[in-house]
């Protein structure tokens, strides 16, 4: 008995294409001036919108900034968080060069730009707590996308090992 593929049907029926069916990649939703387009724009538009918003909710610090020490800690943490955010985003960057489904690619953008905005609510120490809930949970959402993106980001890493090990081979 054929294998079957979630992507792949074994007879197509009257009147459906033969082969596999995907859903559009991030690659084709860039070159197309659509509707689908437009969504990707307003994707990246909401999260930047999620940063800005994030920065200008980082007013003035509260209680934790009366002892100078204690500040200046806190804001070391919220610098290495964002340092930790950074790897992330280009990690997501780095998937995003790929083909990805629109949910998947939606769902990333969106995490990135919650784990980075933590750190800057953090920076200001008014809302430190509320800052480290927004880096945790844009962080976890994107392990949650990894651990459900791993048999194509394990094909991706397999394919760029090949291609590392097939130039360093002498002519």
């Amino acid at each position: 008995m054929a294998r079957l593929d979630r992507h792949h049907s074994p007879a197509p029926f009257a009147g459906t294409p033969a082969g596999p069916t995907r859903p559009p990649t991030v690659h084709a939703l860039r070159g197309r001036a659509s509707a689908s387009g437009l969504s990707w724009r307003l994707t990246l538009l909401v999260a930047l919108s999620v940063t800005a918003v994030a920065t200008l909710v980082a007013g003035a610090g509260n209680g934790l900034a009366d002892d100078p020490d204690l500040a200046t800690l806190l804001r070391v943490t919220s610098i290495t968080k964002g340092v930790i955010a950074l790897g992330a985003a280009t990690i997501v960057e780095w998937r995003l060069r790929h083909p990805i489904g629109w949910p998947k690619a939606a769902a990333a953008i969106t995490a990135a730009a919650l784990a980075l905005a933590g750190p800057l609510v953090m920076f200001g120490l008014a809302h430190f707590q509320a800052g480290a809930a927004l880096h945790y949970a844009g962080l976890g959402s994107l392990g949650l996308l990894a651990w459900l993106d791993r048999k194509p980001i394990a094909a991706l890493l397999a394919a760029a090992a090949e291609d590392r090990r097939r130039r360093s081979r002498p002519l």
